[in-house]
């Protein structure tokens, strides 16, 4: 199995100065080379998972 590690930049746009919306990732390219994905989060590594019936898991 091969993993990929990413780092994803965080972007947030404001509106109005209460309504916050951060941008999202495409999981084709997220998913582009691999099947699972490392994420890293608070000094805990998550990994997300595209399974054979094209649906996302995330598990610790």
């Amino acid at each position: 199995m091969r993993i990929i590690i990413i780092c994803i930049m965080r972007t947030t746009i404001t509106l109005n100065k209460s309504k916050r919306f951060n941008l999202g990732l495409n999981s084709k390219t997220l998913f582009k080379d691999t099947q699972t994905v490392a994420l890293k989060h608070k000094n805990e590594t998550y990994y997300l998972r595209l399974t054979k019936n094209d649906k996302v898991i995330l598990t610790k």
